[in-house]
C-alpha cells in the first residue's frame, strides 16, 4: 500500500505528502496514475510469404505520473502555491513514492500544473513525465560494486583494548571476477570503471550468466593518440543508454572517445534479476596488474510500485 509522495524540486526542497496526514501540509493526495509498469511498443514486420508476422523490436513507453491532488485546511491558495513550488513546469523533479514494503523512486519533467479554482473542492493535477521508464529504489540511481575477495575471514568471541590492532578477520584483495546480484526486475545496462596502470592490450569484459563479451583493444590507443598509458588513466565502459560508449579518461581530465575501438561482434554487459557472474580478462597480463582496481556501477530498476 502506497503511504504518501515526496517530492524534491530542482532547488533542493522537500514536500512530503501523506495520504494519512493530508491537514499537515493541507494537500490531500487523491490519485496517482501511472505507477504500473509502462507499456510497450511493439514492432512485428509482415512478412509475404508466412501467416502473422515476424517480431522486430520493443521499446518501453516514458513514463507518465499524474498526481490528483485536492486543497485542504482553512488556507487552499497557500497549499496551491507550495504544490506550484514543488512542481515547477519544465524542470527536472524527484519523487519517492512511500509504501509498506520499501521506497521507489522516478524522475521526470513537469510537464503541466492545472488547477480547478471554481470547485467547493480546489484541486490541482500534475502531470510529469518521466524519460526512464522504470523506477528504481529510493537514492539508488548509482550503485557501485568493487571487484574485490575477502581471504582468511573467521568469527569468534574475543576481547581487545580499545583501538589495538591485533587480529585480522578478513584479507581483501582486487579480483578479476565478481558476482553481482542485481535485485532488479529489468534487465539494464551498466557502467565498469578501470583505473589503469599500463596499457592492458585487449580488455575483455564477460558476464557469464548471459554468455556475453565485449572486447576493447587498447592497443590501438597507443597508435592512434600518441600516448603510454601510465597510472592516472581510467578506461570506462558504460552500457546504459543515456550514456552509451567507450571513452578513456586522461590525467589531465579530458576525454578521449574509445568506442571505435570495441571490436566486431562484441555485446555490451547489461545485468539480468539475479546472480551476474562477472570477470575481466586482459590479453598482456592479470587483470590485477594493469588495472589498480575495477568497479560496477548499476541502478537496480523495477517495473512499478
Amino acid at each position: 500500500m502506497i503511504r504518501g509522495v515526496s517530492i524534491k524540486n530542482p532547488s533542493g526542497e522537500e514536500y512530503t505528502y501523506e495520504l494519512g496526514k493530508p491537514y499537515d501540509t493541507g494537500v490531500c493526495v487523491n490519485d496517482i496514475a501511472g505507477l504500473g509498469p509502462p507499456k510497450a511498443d511493439l514492432t512485428v514486420q509482415s512478412v509475404y510469404n508466412m501467416d502473422g508476422g515476424r517480431f522486430s523490436v520493443a521499446r518501453a513507453q516514458t513514463r507518465n505520473v499524474v498526481l490528483s491532488l485536492e486543497m485542504v485546511g482553512d488556507n487552499p491558495p497557500a497549499a496551491r502555491r507550495q504544490v506550484y513550488r514543488a512542481f515547477p513546469i519544465k524542470e527536472l523533479v524527484r519523487m519517492q513514492f512511500l509504501t509498506d514494503s520499501s521506497v521507489y523512486e522516478a524522475r521526470g519533467y513537469v510537464e503541466s500544473v492545472t488547477p480547478n479554482i471554481f470547485s467547493d473542492k480546489e484541486s490541482v493535477q500534475v502531470s510529469v513525465i518521466c524519460p526512464q521508464p522504470f523506477l528504481t529504489e529510493k537514492n539508488s540511481f548509482e550503485t557501485g560494486r568493487g571487484f574485490f575477495t575477502v581471504s582468511g575471514g573467521f568469527q569468534f568471541p574475543f576481547t581487545n583494548a580499545i583501538n589495538k590492532a591485533e587480529l585480522q578477520f578478513g584479507d581483501q584483495q582486487r579480483s578479476s571476477s565478481f558476482t553481482v546480484n542485481y535485485p532488479g526486475e529489468i534487465v539494464t545496462g551498466c557502467r565498469f570503471e578501470l583505473p589503469m596502470l599500463e596499457t592492458p592490450g585487449i580488455v575483455s569484459i564477460y558476464n557469464h550468466s548471459r554468455g556475453t563479451v565485449l572486447q576493447i583493444d587498447m592497443d590501438l590507443y597507443a597508435a592512434i593518440d600518441q600516448k603510454t598509458i601510465t597510472r592516472g588513466y581510467t578506461l570506462e565502459v558504460d552500457s546504459r543508454p543515456d550514456s552509451f560508449g567507450a571513452r578513456v579518461k586522461r590525467p589531465d581530465g579530458t576525454i578521449f572517445q574509445a568506442s571505435g575501438m570495441v571490436t566486431t561482434n562484441s555485446v555490451w554487459p547489461k545485468l539480468q534479476p539475479g546472480a551476474n557472474d562477472l570477470e575481466i580478462y586482459t590479453s598482456k597480463s592479470r587483470m590485477v596488474n594493469v588495472f589498480d582496481g575495477a568497479v560496477v556501477y548499476y541502478s537496480p530498476l523495477y517495473m512499478g510500485v
